[in-house]
């Protein structure tokens, strides 16, 4: 799996020692979830963006964001790191130019912040067909189970072949539904 790299400042340690604490002091978790997507309401309550949501069940508090179905508590970076599936290091580097802290000198390198871009667009497309067709099953096998039980008592041949070809779609869709229960 590729991960997010920046090419400026490839050495991390070439950063004095506390850039950690001067970007956790500049910035508050508010402040990076929305400008990561997380909206919050004037309670400071939030869609939680790690599991889907329908009412809130995140907010911040004590600049640490906590999700109370994930059981998530995370400052910045953790967040950083979690949105984004990247490591300590890659999410100082990116807070730090997100944010234009300014805490390293170099500019980062366009091309491969746009192939990274350019891969997570892929798989988030990838994924969104996926899910698509997972749902298209999921109604396929509702309307055969419940064409099923409609059809118990067939009163013809044309009933029993019926039958017959619901089982076997039926079948079909368990073994999908097997294969892909994992992916």
């Amino acid at each position: 799996m590729a991960r997010f790299k920046l090419g400026y400042c490839k050495n991390i340690m070439s950063l004095n020692s506390n850039v950690a604490a001067q970007i956790k002091s500049r910035l508050s978790i508010q402040e990076v979830c929305e400008r990561y997507g997380v909206h919050f309401d004037s309670r400071s309550r939030a869609l939680c963006p790690f599991h889907s949501d329908n009412h809130p069940s995140a907010s911040v508090k004590n600049n640490l964001f906590h999700c109370y179905v994930c059981d998530l508590h995370l400052d910045v970076f953790a967040f950083t790191m979690r949105t984004f599936d990247i490591n300590f290091s890659q999410a100082m580097l990116r807070l730090n130019e997100d944010f234009g802290l300014g805490l390293c000198g170099q500019k980062p390198d366009r091309r491969e912040l746009i192939r990274w871009q350019r891969e997570q667009a892929a798989k988030t497309a990838a994924l969104q067909a996926y899910r698509a067709e997972y749902d298209r099953k999921v109604e396929l096998h509702r309307y055969t189970w419940n064409a099923l039980r409609r059809a118990d008592k067939p009163r013809t041949w044309r009933d029993v072949w019926r039958r017959a070809d619901w089982m076997a779609k039926l079948e079909y869709l368990d073994w999908w539904f097997e294969v892909n229960r994992w992916r």
